[in-house]
């Protein structure tokens, strides 16, 4: 499910269904480990937050996204 939730979120941005995709990716980031894919769902979910206007769960979200990608080794 976090593959088809890390595919989507762009489609969800885009065509205004920001609640829908928050709410599902929300769902499955208490049951992701760390690690890149976690990072990228968590920047789904940032951005989406974002765009709701909850800044402060957007800030906490790309924060622990980019640390995992640190951790990795990689950026987005």
């Amino acid at each position: 499910l976090s593959r088809l939730a890390v595919a989507l979120w762009r489609f969800w941005l885009v065509r205004g269904h920001w609640i829908e995709g928050r709410r599902y990716l929300e769902e499955l980031l208490p049951h992701q480990e760390p690690g890149k894919r976690r990072a990228l769902l968590l920047e789904a979910a940032g951005a989406l937050a974002r765009r709701l206007g909850d800044y402060t769960a957007a800030a906490r979200h790309h924060d622990e996204g980019l640390a995992l990608m640190r951790a990795a080794g990689d950026s987005l």
